[in-house]
Protein backbone atom coordinates (compact mmCIF):
# COMPACT_ATOMS: atom_id res chain seq x y z
CA UNK A 1 0.00 0.00 0.00
CA UNK A 2 0.92 3.46 -0.78
CA UNK A 3 -0.06 4.78 2.72
CA UNK A 4 2.39 4.51 5.46
CA UNK A 5 3.63 6.11 8.86
CA UNK A 6 6.73 8.21 8.69
CA UNK A 7 8.48 5.89 11.06
CA UNK A 8 8.07 3.55 14.29
CA UNK A 9 7.40 6.40 16.43
CA UNK A 10 4.29 7.81 13.99
CA UNK A 11 2.99 4.48 14.72
CA UNK A 12 2.86 4.53 18.09
CA UNK A 13 1.60 7.68 18.79
CA UNK A 14 -1.27 7.11 16.12
CA UNK A 15 -1.82 3.60 17.89
CA UNK A 16 -1.87 5.31 21.23
CA UNK A 17 -4.45 7.94 19.70
CA UNK A 18 -6.80 5.35 18.40
CA UNK A 19 -6.33 3.72 21.67
CA UNK A 20 -7.03 6.47 24.26
CA UNK A 21 -10.10 7.77 23.90
CA UNK A 22 -13.47 8.64 25.22
CA UNK A 23 -13.67 4.92 26.31
CA UNK A 24 -10.62 6.06 28.56
CA UNK A 25 -11.91 9.71 29.92
CA UNK A 26 -15.91 9.38 29.04
CA UNK A 27 -16.63 5.88 29.46
CA UNK A 28 -14.31 4.27 31.70
CA UNK A 29 -14.70 6.99 34.98
CA UNK A 30 -19.02 6.55 35.11
CA UNK A 31 -18.66 2.63 34.09
CA UNK A 32 -16.29 2.26 37.33
CA UNK A 33 -19.09 4.48 39.15
CA UNK A 34 -22.05 2.31 37.95
CA UNK A 35 -20.18 -1.06 38.57
CA UNK A 36 -18.93 -0.67 42.10
CA UNK A 37 -15.49 0.92 41.37
CA UNK A 38 -12.43 -1.20 42.53
CA UNK A 39 -14.27 -4.32 41.32
CA UNK A 40 -14.18 -3.52 37.62
CA UNK A 41 -10.91 -1.78 37.37
CA UNK A 42 -9.11 -4.88 38.96
CA UNK A 43 -11.15 -7.08 36.43
CA UNK A 44 -10.55 -4.72 33.41
CA UNK A 45 -7.19 -4.33 34.10
CA UNK A 46 -7.26 -8.64 34.25
CA UNK A 47 -8.97 -8.69 30.46
CA UNK A 48 -6.69 -5.79 28.82
CA UNK A 49 -3.44 -8.09 29.51
CA UNK A 50 -5.00 -11.42 29.42
CA UNK A 51 -7.70 -10.65 26.57
CA UNK A 52 -6.74 -7.33 24.88
CA UNK A 53 -2.97 -7.30 24.60
CA UNK A 54 -3.20 -10.29 22.66
CA UNK A 55 -6.19 -9.29 20.63
CA UNK A 56 -4.68 -5.70 19.87
CA UNK A 57 -0.93 -7.62 18.29
CA UNK A 58 -3.39 -10.14 16.46
CA UNK A 59 -4.96 -7.22 14.41
CA UNK A 60 -1.95 -5.50 13.81
CA UNK A 61 -0.45 -9.20 12.18
CA UNK A 62 -3.78 -9.12 9.92
CA UNK A 63 -2.56 -5.82 8.85
CA UNK A 64 1.10 -6.45 8.19
CA UNK A 65 -0.14 -10.09 6.22
CA UNK A 66 -2.84 -8.29 4.42
CA UNK A 67 -1.38 -4.85 3.54
CA UNK A 68 -4.76 -3.55 3.15
CA UNK A 69 -8.00 -2.52 4.81
CA UNK A 70 -10.42 -5.28 7.12
CA UNK A 71 -11.80 -7.23 4.20
CA UNK A 72 -9.05 -7.15 1.47
CA UNK A 73 -6.99 -8.67 4.18
CA UNK A 74 -9.21 -11.31 5.69
CA UNK A 75 -9.70 -11.94 1.81
CA UNK A 76 -5.86 -11.58 1.11
CA UNK A 77 -4.65 -14.13 3.64
CA UNK A 78 -7.60 -16.25 3.05
CA UNK A 79 -6.49 -16.32 -0.95
CA UNK A 80 -2.98 -17.04 -0.06
CA UNK A 81 -3.32 -19.96 2.13
CA UNK A 82 -6.11 -21.25 0.52
CA UNK A 83 -8.54 -20.90 3.68
CA UNK A 84 -12.75 -19.95 3.27
CA UNK A 85 -13.62 -17.01 1.50
CA UNK A 86 -16.32 -16.89 4.70
CA UNK A 87 -13.75 -15.39 6.77
CA UNK A 88 -13.47 -12.17 4.54
CA UNK A 89 -17.28 -12.22 4.35
CA UNK A 90 -17.67 -12.26 7.81
CA UNK A 91 -15.03 -9.39 8.38
CA UNK A 92 -17.43 -6.86 7.41
CA UNK A 93 -18.59 -7.11 11.19
CA UNK A 94 -15.70 -5.37 11.98
CA UNK A 95 -16.62 -2.42 9.02
CA UNK A 96 -20.64 -2.36 10.76
CA UNK A 97 -19.00 -2.09 14.23
CA UNK A 98 -16.58 1.20 13.43
CA UNK A 99 -19.41 2.96 11.92
CA UNK A 100 -21.94 2.06 14.66
CA UNK A 101 -19.49 3.69 16.86
CA UNK A 102 -18.45 6.64 14.83
CA UNK A 103 -21.82 7.40 15.10
CA UNK A 104 -22.49 7.63 19.00
CA UNK A 105 -18.81 8.67 19.50
CA UNK A 106 -19.13 11.55 17.54
CA UNK A 107 -22.43 13.09 19.65
CA UNK A 108 -20.47 12.50 22.70
CA UNK A 109 -17.55 14.35 21.40
CA UNK A 110 -20.60 17.15 20.41
CA UNK A 111 -21.50 17.12 24.01
CA UNK A 112 -17.12 18.00 24.87
CA UNK A 113 -17.29 20.84 22.42
CA UNK A 114 -20.42 22.56 23.20
CA UNK A 115 -19.18 22.41 26.80
CA UNK A 116 -15.91 23.58 26.14
CA UNK A 117 -17.72 26.53 24.99
CA UNK A 118 -19.82 26.83 27.78
CA UNK A 119 -16.78 26.75 30.04
CA UNK A 120 -14.79 29.51 28.18
CA UNK A 121 -17.89 32.09 28.26
CA UNK A 122 -17.94 31.06 32.06
CA UNK A 123 -21.82 29.57 31.58
CA UNK A 124 -21.21 27.22 34.87
CA UNK A 125 -19.60 30.11 36.70
CA UNK A 126 -21.30 30.19 40.84
CA UNK A 127 -24.15 28.03 39.03
CA UNK A 128 -25.83 25.57 41.69
CA UNK A 129 -26.51 22.11 40.75
CA UNK A 130 -30.36 22.36 39.54
CA UNK A 131 -28.58 25.27 37.37
CA UNK A 132 -26.27 23.59 35.73
CA UNK A 133 -29.22 20.35 35.49
CA UNK A 134 -31.15 22.90 33.29
CA UNK A 135 -27.85 24.16 30.73
CA UNK A 136 -27.80 19.77 30.24
CA UNK A 137 -31.09 19.75 30.02
CA UNK A 138 -31.23 22.78 27.37
CA UNK A 139 -28.56 21.28 25.26
CA UNK A 140 -30.10 17.49 24.92
CA UNK A 141 -33.43 19.18 24.68
CA UNK A 142 -32.30 20.85 21.62
CA UNK A 143 -31.71 18.14 18.52
CA UNK A 144 -30.76 21.26 16.27
CA UNK A 145 -28.01 22.43 18.62
CA UNK A 146 -26.45 18.64 19.05
CA UNK A 147 -26.61 18.50 15.25
CA UNK A 148 -24.73 21.31 15.15
CA UNK A 149 -21.95 20.43 17.64
CA UNK A 150 -21.94 16.81 15.85
CA UNK A 151 -21.09 18.23 12.93
CA UNK A 152 -18.57 20.41 13.42
CA UNK A 153 -16.49 17.26 15.26
CA UNK A 154 -17.13 14.86 12.48
CA UNK A 155 -15.98 17.95 10.27
CA UNK A 156 -12.40 18.50 12.09
CA UNK A 157 -12.13 14.91 11.63
CA UNK A 158 -12.92 14.29 8.38
CA UNK A 159 -10.38 17.17 7.38
CA UNK A 160 -7.52 15.28 8.55
CA UNK A 161 -8.24 12.02 7.54
CA UNK A 162 -8.42 13.76 4.17
CA UNK A 163 -4.84 15.41 4.51
CA UNK A 164 -4.29 11.29 4.38
CA UNK A 165 -1.74 8.95 6.69
CA UNK A 166 1.76 11.40 7.41
CA UNK A 167 0.02 14.71 7.08
CA UNK A 168 -3.34 13.87 8.62
CA UNK A 169 -3.16 11.24 10.80
CA UNK A 170 0.28 10.89 11.86
CA UNK A 171 0.61 15.09 12.56
CA UNK A 172 -2.42 15.18 14.28
CA UNK A 173 -1.67 12.59 16.69
CA UNK A 174 1.73 14.46 17.35
CA UNK A 175 0.35 17.80 17.92
CA UNK A 176 -2.33 16.30 19.99
CA UNK A 177 -1.56 13.26 21.85
CA UNK A 178 1.40 15.21 24.34
CA UNK A 179 -0.98 18.07 24.95
CA UNK A 180 -3.91 15.59 26.50
CA UNK A 181 -1.59 13.93 28.75
CA UNK A 182 0.16 17.16 29.78
CA UNK A 183 -3.52 18.07 30.48
CA UNK A 184 -4.45 14.97 32.33
CA UNK A 185 -1.08 15.17 34.18
CA UNK A 186 -1.94 18.93 35.61
CA UNK A 187 -5.54 17.55 36.42
CA UNK A 188 -4.29 14.83 38.68
CA UNK A 189 -2.13 17.13 40.46
CA UNK A 190 -3.98 19.56 40.41
CA UNK A 191 -6.82 16.45 42.40
CA UNK A 192 -4.04 15.32 44.37
CA UNK A 193 -4.62 18.76 46.29
CA UNK A 194 -8.03 17.81 47.01
CA UNK A 195 -9.70 16.38 49.97
CA UNK A 196 -11.30 13.78 48.27
CA UNK A 197 -8.65 12.40 46.46
CA UNK A 198 -8.02 9.60 49.33
CA UNK A 199 -11.27 8.38 49.07
CA UNK A 200 -11.00 8.37 45.37
CA UNK A 201 -7.80 6.12 44.91
CA UNK A 202 -9.66 3.73 47.82
CA UNK A 203 -12.94 3.64 45.54
CA UNK A 204 -10.67 2.88 42.35
CA UNK A 205 -8.49 0.32 44.15
CA UNK A 206 -9.67 -0.76 47.60
CA UNK A 207 -11.00 -4.11 45.91
CA UNK A 208 -14.19 -5.50 47.86
CA UNK A 209 -15.11 -8.70 46.50
CA UNK A 210 -18.57 -8.83 47.36
CA UNK A 211 -18.75 -6.29 44.70
CA UNK A 212 -17.97 -9.15 41.99
CA UNK A 213 -20.44 -9.67 39.83
CA UNK A 214 -21.39 -11.28 36.45
CA UNK A 215 -22.62 -8.26 34.93
CA UNK A 216 -19.34 -6.38 36.49
CA UNK A 217 -17.32 -8.69 34.47
CA UNK A 218 -19.21 -8.43 30.98
CA UNK A 219 -18.89 -4.50 31.31
CA UNK A 220 -15.47 -4.82 32.40
CA UNK A 221 -14.60 -7.08 29.10
CA UNK A 222 -16.92 -5.21 26.53
CA UNK A 223 -15.33 -2.02 27.89
CA UNK A 224 -11.33 -3.90 27.75
CA UNK A 225 -12.60 -4.04 23.81
CA UNK A 226 -13.84 -0.74 23.84
CA UNK A 227 -10.79 1.25 25.01
CA UNK A 228 -8.23 -0.28 23.34
CA UNK A 229 -9.94 0.19 19.86
CA UNK A 230 -10.04 -3.72 19.47
CA UNK A 231 -12.53 -5.36 17.02
CA UNK A 232 -13.22 -2.56 14.81
CA UNK A 233 -10.74 -2.96 12.57
CA UNK A 234 -8.72 0.37 13.24
CA UNK A 235 -5.30 -1.52 14.29
CA UNK A 236 -5.90 -3.74 10.77
CA UNK A 237 -5.52 -0.66 8.59
CA UNK A 238 -2.78 1.05 10.74
CA UNK A 239 -0.56 -2.52 11.08
CA UNK A 240 -0.98 -2.37 7.10
CA UNK A 241 0.57 1.30 6.94
CA UNK A 242 3.41 -0.07 9.49
CA UNK A 243 6.72 -0.51 7.18
CA UNK A 244 7.86 -3.91 7.18
CA UNK A 245 11.26 -2.96 8.77
CA UNK A 246 9.23 -2.12 12.16
CA UNK A 247 8.41 -4.19 14.68
CA UNK A 248 4.84 -4.17 16.42
CA UNK A 249 5.48 -6.97 19.36
CA UNK A 250 6.69 -3.96 21.96
CA UNK A 251 4.37 -1.41 20.58
CA UNK A 252 1.28 -3.61 21.61
CA UNK A 253 2.22 -3.53 25.35
CA UNK A 254 3.38 0.28 25.25
CA UNK A 255 0.09 0.99 24.32
CA UNK A 256 -2.03 -0.89 26.44
CA UNK A 257 -0.17 0.36 29.58
CA UNK A 258 -0.32 4.25 27.99
CA UNK A 259 -3.81 3.30 27.68
CA UNK A 260 -3.88 1.90 31.40
CA UNK A 261 -2.47 4.90 32.90
CA UNK A 262 -5.04 7.21 31.14
CA UNK A 263 -8.31 5.73 32.13
CA UNK A 264 -6.61 5.23 35.84
CA UNK A 265 -4.92 9.20 35.89
CA UNK A 266 -8.42 10.25 34.65
CA UNK A 267 -10.39 8.44 37.15
CA UNK A 268 -8.48 9.89 40.21
CA UNK A 269 -9.33 13.15 39.23
CA UNK A 270 -12.88 13.30 38.39
CA UNK A 271 -13.81 10.66 41.21
CA UNK A 272 -11.50 13.18 43.55
CA UNK A 273 -13.35 16.29 42.18
CA UNK A 274 -16.65 14.46 42.76
CA UNK A 275 -15.66 12.96 46.14
CA UNK A 276 -14.49 16.33 47.35
CA UNK A 277 -18.09 18.35 46.30
CA UNK A 278 -19.94 15.56 47.63
CA UNK A 279 -21.17 14.45 44.63
CA UNK A 280 -23.02 11.35 43.34
CA UNK A 281 -20.35 9.01 41.39
CA UNK A 282 -22.83 6.41 39.97
CA UNK A 283 -23.94 9.56 37.18
CA UNK A 284 -23.88 7.31 34.37
CA UNK A 285 -23.61 8.84 30.70
CA UNK A 286 -23.82 12.23 32.03
CA UNK A 287 -21.55 11.94 34.79
CA UNK A 288 -19.27 14.31 32.44
CA UNK A 289 -22.29 16.76 31.81
CA UNK A 290 -24.35 16.80 34.61
CA UNK A 291 -22.15 16.21 37.75
CA UNK A 292 -18.77 17.22 36.98
CA UNK A 293 -19.57 21.06 36.05
CA UNK A 294 -21.19 20.99 39.34
CA UNK A 295 -17.75 20.88 41.24
CA UNK A 296 -16.04 23.51 38.37
CA UNK A 297 -18.87 25.93 39.61
CA UNK A 298 -17.97 25.49 42.86
CA UNK A 299 -13.91 25.25 42.54
CA UNK A 300 -11.34 28.31 42.85
CA UNK A 301 -10.69 28.91 38.87
CA UNK A 302 -12.98 26.37 37.85
CA UNK A 303 -13.90 27.94 34.33
CA UNK A 304 -10.16 27.31 33.68
CA UNK A 305 -10.18 23.42 34.70
CA UNK A 306 -13.68 22.92 33.54
CA UNK A 307 -12.33 24.24 30.13
CA UNK A 308 -9.29 22.12 30.69
CA UNK A 309 -10.96 18.95 31.47
CA UNK A 310 -13.03 19.44 28.35
CA UNK A 311 -10.41 20.16 26.07
CA UNK A 312 -8.18 16.91 27.02
CA UNK A 313 -11.86 15.25 26.36
CA UNK A 314 -12.43 16.38 22.95
CA UNK A 315 -8.60 15.83 21.72
CA UNK A 316 -9.39 11.93 23.16
CA UNK A 317 -12.33 12.01 21.34
CA UNK A 318 -10.64 13.08 17.69
CA UNK A 319 -7.80 11.14 18.07
CA UNK A 320 -10.03 7.73 18.39
CA UNK A 321 -12.49 9.44 15.66
CA UNK A 322 -10.11 9.61 12.93
CA UNK A 323 -8.93 6.31 13.02
CA UNK A 324 -12.84 4.83 13.11
CA UNK A 325 -12.90 7.21 10.10
CA UNK A 326 -9.61 5.95 8.11
CA UNK A 327 -10.90 2.13 8.93
CA UNK A 328 -14.39 3.49 6.51
CA UNK A 329 -12.48 5.41 4.25
CA UNK A 330 -9.62 2.74 3.60
CA UNK A 331 -12.70 0.53 2.38
CA UNK A 332 -14.56 3.19 0.41
CA UNK A 333 -11.32 4.02 -1.39
CA UNK A 334 -10.69 0.09 -1.91
CA UNK A 335 -14.86 -1.56 -2.67
CA UNK A 336 -16.23 2.13 -4.15
CA UNK A 337 -12.58 2.99 -6.13
CA UNK A 338 -13.84 6.70 -4.48
CA UNK A 339 -11.07 9.14 -3.64
CA UNK A 340 -9.79 9.82 0.00
CA UNK A 341 -11.64 13.25 0.18
CA UNK A 342 -14.97 11.66 -1.85
CA UNK A 343 -14.74 8.51 0.89
CA UNK A 344 -14.13 10.95 4.10
CA UNK A 345 -17.14 13.27 3.46
CA UNK A 346 -19.31 9.70 2.78
CA UNK A 347 -18.29 8.01 5.94
CA UNK A 348 -19.04 11.63 7.36
CA UNK A 349 -22.46 11.57 6.43
CA UNK A 350 -23.34 8.40 6.77
CA UNK A 351 -22.08 8.50 10.41
CA UNK A 352 -23.75 11.32 11.10
CA UNK A 353 -27.33 10.18 10.19
CA UNK A 354 -27.01 7.00 12.37
CA UNK A 355 -25.89 9.64 15.05
CA UNK A 356 -29.65 11.20 14.16
CA UNK A 357 -30.74 8.20 16.02
CA UNK A 358 -28.65 8.88 19.51
CA UNK A 359 -29.12 12.76 19.16
CA UNK A 360 -33.03 12.29 19.16
CA UNK A 361 -32.91 9.56 21.98
CA UNK A 362 -31.97 12.39 24.40
CA UNK A 363 -35.42 14.00 23.38
CA UNK A 364 -37.77 12.80 20.82
CA UNK A 365 -37.39 9.18 21.04
CA UNK A 366 -36.26 8.71 24.42
CA UNK A 367 -38.75 6.14 25.43
CA UNK A 368 -37.59 2.41 25.23
CA UNK A 369 -37.89 0.90 21.86
CA UNK A 370 -35.93 -2.49 22.79
CA UNK A 371 -34.62 -4.42 25.53
CA UNK A 372 -36.12 -1.87 27.71
CA UNK A 373 -33.50 1.00 26.38
CA UNK A 374 -33.85 3.95 23.57
CA UNK A 375 -31.43 3.79 20.48
CA UNK A 376 -28.23 5.70 22.32
CA UNK A 377 -28.24 2.71 24.99
CA UNK A 378 -29.11 0.16 22.55
CA UNK A 379 -26.21 1.08 20.15
CA UNK A 380 -23.71 1.70 22.78
CA UNK A 381 -24.42 -1.61 24.25
CA UNK A 382 -24.50 -3.80 20.72
CA UNK A 383 -21.45 -2.21 19.58
CA UNK A 384 -19.89 -2.58 23.00
CA UNK A 385 -20.89 -6.13 24.44
CA UNK A 386 -22.20 -7.58 21.00
CA UNK A 387 -20.30 -6.90 18.06
CA UNK A 388 -16.92 -6.16 19.80
CA UNK A 389 -16.46 -9.60 21.09
CA UNK A 390 -18.01 -11.12 17.96
CA UNK A 391 -15.71 -9.44 15.61
CA UNK A 392 -12.70 -10.23 18.25
CA UNK A 393 -13.50 -14.27 18.35
CA UNK A 394 -13.14 -14.21 14.54
CA UNK A 395 -9.58 -12.63 14.80
CA UNK A 396 -8.67 -14.82 17.73
CA UNK A 397 -9.45 -17.53 15.76
CA UNK A 398 -8.54 -16.40 11.89
CA UNK A 399 -5.39 -15.93 13.81
CA UNK A 400 -5.45 -18.79 16.24
CA UNK A 401 -6.70 -21.61 13.74
CA UNK A 402 -6.22 -20.60 10.01
CA UNK A 403 -2.95 -18.21 9.60
CA UNK A 404 -0.39 -20.84 9.62
CA UNK A 405 3.27 -20.04 12.04
CA UNK A 406 5.48 -19.72 8.78
CA UNK A 407 3.12 -16.74 7.71
CA UNK A 408 3.05 -15.02 11.29
CA UNK A 409 6.56 -15.49 12.58
CA UNK A 410 8.51 -13.06 9.56
CA UNK A 411 5.62 -10.54 10.72
CA UNK A 412 6.07 -10.67 14.30
CA UNK A 413 9.71 -10.88 15.18
CA UNK A 414 9.65 -12.08 18.56
CA UNK A 415 12.80 -11.97 19.81
CA UNK A 416 11.83 -15.89 21.79
CA UNK A 417 9.94 -18.63 20.35
CA UNK A 418 8.85 -19.41 23.87
CA UNK A 419 6.86 -15.24 23.23
CA UNK A 420 5.32 -16.40 20.07
CA UNK A 421 4.16 -19.90 21.76
CA UNK A 422 2.50 -18.06 24.74
CA UNK A 423 0.41 -15.23 22.61
CA UNK A 424 -0.54 -17.91 20.47
CA UNK A 425 -2.08 -20.50 22.99
CA UNK A 426 -3.92 -17.13 23.96
CA UNK A 427 -5.11 -16.37 20.32
CA UNK A 428 -6.23 -20.39 20.08
CA UNK A 429 -7.85 -20.96 23.51
CA UNK A 430 -8.02 -18.34 26.03
CA UNK A 431 -9.11 -15.50 24.48
CA UNK A 432 -12.12 -17.06 22.41
CA UNK A 433 -12.80 -19.29 25.76
CA UNK A 434 -13.42 -15.80 27.82
CA UNK A 435 -15.48 -14.06 25.46
CA UNK A 436 -17.76 -16.66 24.61
CA UNK A 437 -18.24 -17.46 28.11
CA UNK A 438 -18.76 -14.15 29.36
CA UNK A 439 -20.79 -13.48 26.16
CA UNK A 440 -22.91 -16.41 26.89
CA UNK A 441 -23.34 -15.43 30.67
CA UNK A 442 -24.36 -12.13 29.69
CA UNK A 443 -27.21 -13.84 27.76
CA UNK A 444 -28.07 -15.69 30.68
CA UNK A 445 -28.45 -12.97 32.72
Amino acid sequence: MKNQWSGYLGFLIAVAGAAIGLGNIWKFPYMVGENGGSSFVIIYMVFVFCVGIPLMLAEMVIGRCGQHNPISSFSVISDKIQASSLYAKASWILIVTALCILSFYSVIAGFSLAYLYKSILGNFTDLGAQEIKNIWTALISSPIEMMIWNILFLFISVAVVIKGVQEGLERANRILMPILYLILVVLVLYAYSLEGFEKAVSFMFGFRVEELTSTVIIAALGHAFFSLAIGAGCLIVYGSYLPEKNKIGNSVFIISIMSILVAMMAGIAIFTVVFTYDLPPTGGPGLMFEILPVAFAKMPYGYLVGAAFFIMLIFAAWTSSISFIEVLVAVSEDKLKLSRTNSAILVGIFAFILGLGSIFSFNYLSEPIFWGRNFFYIITDLSTNILLPISSILIAVFVGHVIPEKLLLPKLSFKYIATYKIWIFLMKWVVPICIIIVMLNSMVN
